[in-house]
């Protein structure tokens, strides 16, 4: 929370200008999950305030508040979850995995900037070069709150690399910065980490196949995620 207040401060156009923002490392119980879902990272609109929009995230919340409510995000009566995650939903239920039992989600960064075409060039490589310089760190602390995951679905979105090329979510995830790079095999065609697209392809990939990711998720072999992840 506090590198989100500091990050923020510095570099303010990148969000929207509203006082209820926070860092999300994670959304559900990740804890208990099997298989996450990967993207990049959180929607600014998940924070959205007034009518039928809002979603009731106040200013003020101290760690243990924010922990709490993101643990349970995907168990609370309101609001629902953001729009994203029934994207996503029938891709994995091919697998008889949802988020409401056994799957949470994580992002490349945890800062609810706004879209990406909604900032300029200098703004996107600002937020490029902040991917770069921490995801690793960033992946491997969450991954620490993570002893049971087995498949790591990564969902496609574009940010700009370290030459400011745009890139997909998943080629950086296969680049030395994000350290998961060896766990990918055949470039993210097998699981354990399983290139999922964007979420428009993410349910026709995972059916396409859909028997690989059954067989891999009936091994009761723990996800040994290259030296940092826990094992089960």
């Amino acid at each position: 929370m506090e590198r989100f207040r500091i990050f923020q401060q510095e570099n303010p156009l990148i969000f929207p200008n509203q006082d209820n923002l926070y860092p999300v490392p994670f959304f559900g119980d990740i804890r208990k999950a099997e298989v996450l879902t990967l993207a990049l990272n959180p929607a600014w609109t998940e924070f959205r305030r007034g009518g039928s929009h809002e979603r009731n995230w106040i200013p003020g919340l101290d760690a243990n508040a924010l922990t709490t409510r993101l643990l349970h995000y995907f168990d609370l009566p309101v609001p629902s979850p953001h729009r994203f995650f029934e994207d996503l939903r029938p891709g994995l239920e091919i697998l008889d995995k949802s988020y409401a039992q056994n799957v949470a989600h994580i992002d490349l960064h945890s800062f609810p900037t706004k879209f990406r075409n909604a900032l300029g060039n200098t703004q996107r490589e600002v937020i490029g070069g902040w991917i770069e310089s921490t995801s690793r760190e960033h992946l491997r602390e969450v991954l620490k709150l993570a002893p049971k995951i087995t498949l790591i679905l990564v969902v496609d979105f574009a940010l700009s690399g370290p030459n400011g090329d745009a890139i997909q979510t998943f080629e950086f995830v296969e680049s030395e910065q994000s350290g998961l790079q060896s766990c990918i095999s055949e470039h993210g065609s097998q699981p354990p980490i399983f290139r999922a697209g964007g979420p428009d392809q993410f349910a026709p990939r995972i059916q396409h196949r859909a028997d690989v990711l059954r067989q891999y998720l009936c091994n009761p072999s723990p996800l040994r995620l290259c030296p940092f992840a826990p094992l089960r």
